[in-house]
């Protein structure tokens, strides 16, 4: 069994706080995108995501050829932990936390 390595991609994700979890906006509005990347690359791939919390773009994606597999999430308007889980067949699961914070005022 090969694993799946996740990483939140985008301009609002970034750990500000050190805690070693990426932040994003508890808004409603912003936006990240995840990618799953299987550690033995491989195209064709169903990868299924599933999120505590937010609202996610798509619950599957199929890898390309370099094994990624990308989806986007959306925060919610509530200051929470969200937990992101990719997970295909044949392949360990991984999950990549974010903290949704208050936006600034």
């Amino acid at each position: 069994m090969s694993d799946i390595s996740a990483l939140a991609q985008a301009l609002a994700v970034v750990d500000n706080d050190g805690d070693g979890r990426p932040e994003l906006l508890a808004d409603g509005r912003s936006v990240a995108t995840i990618t799953a990347t299987l550690a033995e690359p491989r195209a064709g791939v169903e990868v299924s995501f599933e999120v505590n919390r937010g609202l996610l773009s798509h619950k599957t994606a199929i890898t390309d050829e370099t094994g990624a597999a990308t989806v986007r999430v959306r925060s919610i308007a509530e200051t929470v932990l969200l937990r992101i889980t990719a997970n295909a067949d044949g392949h360990r699961a991984t999950e990549l936390r974010l903290e949704l914070v208050p936006p600034a005022f």
